[in-house]
């Protein structure tokens, strides 16, 4: 957060939204605590974030964002949630790979070339109770 602080004195009106468990699990305690953030996405955000770039363009409302929680004057509005049986991942594109340089991702213990591609996420047991448990996972025919 450290850097959010740091961008936000340099550019006040810059945009900055987080990701990942914290917003998941916590909601708007996250942008409660930290006032740099603007946007912060829970659970899924492949999804959400594609519509946070409409949400900054001026294109679309943050209020008709499911999974975004975001500021309205000096509220801090929860968004409903994703329906996540909703979203399919092979919906979404792979990586442009041919836009990184693949010579600087080398695996340490040999320095062959090497990149990682997760086909699912999710967990298969119902090992943390208290979240939501949801498996996605690629079809297989669009691995490549």
């Amino acid at each position: 957060m450290n850097c959010a602080s740091a961008l936000k004195k340099i550019l006040p009106s810059v945009k900055i939204g987080i990701v990942g468990i914290f917003p998941t699990i916590y909601e708007k305690e996250c942008l409660n605590k930290f006032s740099q953030i603007d946007y912060a996405v829970m659970d899924e955000p492949e999804w959400v974030t594609s519509r946070l770039t409409d949400v900054v363009s001026g294109n679309i409302s943050p209020d008709s964002v499911k999974g975004l929680i975001h500021r309205k004057g000096n509220d801090i509005i929860v968004n409903e949630r994703q329906k996540l049986a909703e979203n399919n991942p092979d919906d979404l594109p792979f990586p442009a790979r041919d836009l990184l340089n693949n010579d600087a991702y080398l695996l340490p213990v040999n320095g062959k070339k090497f990149t990682l591609l997760s086909i699912g996420r999710g967990c298969p047991q119902n090992v943390f109770t208290a979240l939501q448990i949801f498996i996605m996972v690629k079809n297989s025919e669009n691995v490549r």
